[in-house]
C-alpha cells in the first residue's frame, strides 16, 4: 500500500504517465504518482493496534503483528 503525501489517499498502486513538455519527439519524462492527485507518495502499512497508516518506523512482533511506535510506547506490548 502507498500513502499520498499531498492528499493523504491510501492506494494499492501508483499510476504512471508520460510528460511530453510540448516536445514532438523523445526523450519524454515518465512519472508516477497518486491516482487521485498525481502527488508524491510513500509506502505504508497499517498498525494492527490503532489501524492508522504507518509511514515511519514500526515494530513487528514474533507473531507478525505490526505495531506503530506510538502504540508500542503507550501499551508496552512486549
Amino acid at each position: 500500500m502507498y500513502l499520498c503525501l499531498d492528499c493523504n489517499k491510501v492506494f494499492e498502486e501508483p499510476v504512471s504517465w508520460t510528460e511530453r513538455h510540448h516536445l514532438d519527439f523523445p526523450p519524454y519524462e515518465v512519472r508516477t504518482g497518486c491516482p487521485r492527485c498525481g502527488g508524491a507518495y510513500v509506502k505504508t502499512i497499517p498498525c494492527d493496534q490503532c489501524v492508522k497508516w504507518v509511514t515511519g518506523e514500526y515494530i513487528e512482533l514474533k507473531d507478525g503483528t505490526i505495531i506503530c511506535e506510538h502504540c508500542y510506547e503507550i501499551k508496552n506490548v512486549e
